[in-house]
């Protein structure tokens, strides 16, 4: 039977009906599409920059995901792993040893160039420092939000604690004071927050007044200076709290 002018072909199909389709598809067959010639999964990556550009890994993570994963990886501006352990999550379809996936799953994460938030949920904690590994790895990307599980036994044993918040419009003094409390082993917090005033300090101070078995506790606040300097050291007990403060242009002068 001849062909007729009516006769159209995926061949024929131009990129916006294609990308039309493939909405309707599976995981499994955006990865047949993509590896079917180089033409295709050009138009794949073009299109996955705005259907992949939330990534979500619940539960077990298939061989199909993470290579899923390596095709848009560039593209992620949200990723958020939901797991009972990750580095099971990872092996428990592989023959390769316990670290070798989670290295290329770290591989991939550091590709991607475009992550603004990321979300790490682990509900297993024997293996808690491989989510605390990727958590570091967040260090290299210019991330807006950072969101963690922490069960409060794995924080009681924290001795150093630093926190850098940049968002201006919020104070969360009340946060720093319930971390205080539940981390019982620290000896250290350093905060760099614009919005905590030197007062926090005595709030810290009274705080510890409570908890005879924490003192001392270091305190150090990068963030606004405030007049009321003088008063704020007269109003901390020095056996309970190693208290300095320095504004934004001490810091820079010692950089």
């Amino acid at each position: 039977m001849n062909k007729t002018e009516n006769d159209c072909g995926i061949l024929q199909l131009d990129e916006y009906c294609i990308e039309h389709i493939l909405e309707y598809l599976e995981m499994e067959d955006h990865l047949n599409f993509a590896g079917t010639c180089n033409h295709f999964r050009l138009v794949f990556k073009l299109w996955a920059q705005r259907f992949y550009s939330n990534f979500i890994l619940i539960g077990w993570i298939s061989p199909s995901e993470l290579k899923l994963l390596s095709l848009v990886n560039e593209n992620v501006k949200l990723l958020r792993v939901d797991v009972d352990d990750l580095i099971l999550s990872l092996n428990e379809n592989y023959s390769k040893k316990r670290s070798y996936y989670f290295g290329k799953f770290r591989e991939l994460f550091g590709g991607m160039q475009q992550l603004r938030r990321l979300s790490v949920w682990q509900f297993e904690y024997n293996n808690w420092h491989y989510a605390k590994t990727i958590i570091k790895d967040a260090a290299s990307h210019q991330l807006q939000e950072l969101e963690i599980s922490a069960d409060r036994e794995q924080l009681s044993s924290l001795e150093k604690l630093r926190i850098a918040l940049l968002d201006t419009t919020v104070n969360i003094s009340t946060v720093y004071l319930d971390l205080i409390k539940t981390c019982t082993r620290l000896r250290l917090l350093s905060i760099f927050d614009l919005t905590t005033r030197e007062s926090f300090a005595i709030q810290v101070s009274r705080l510890l007044e409570e908890f005879e078995d924490r003192r001392p506790l270091e305190l150090f606040i990068y963030g606004q200076r405030e007049s009321t300097i003088t008063r704020t050291l007269e109003n901390i007990d020095s056996s309970h709290l190693i208290y300095s403060s320095m504004n934004a242009e001490e810091l820079i002068q010692l950089m």
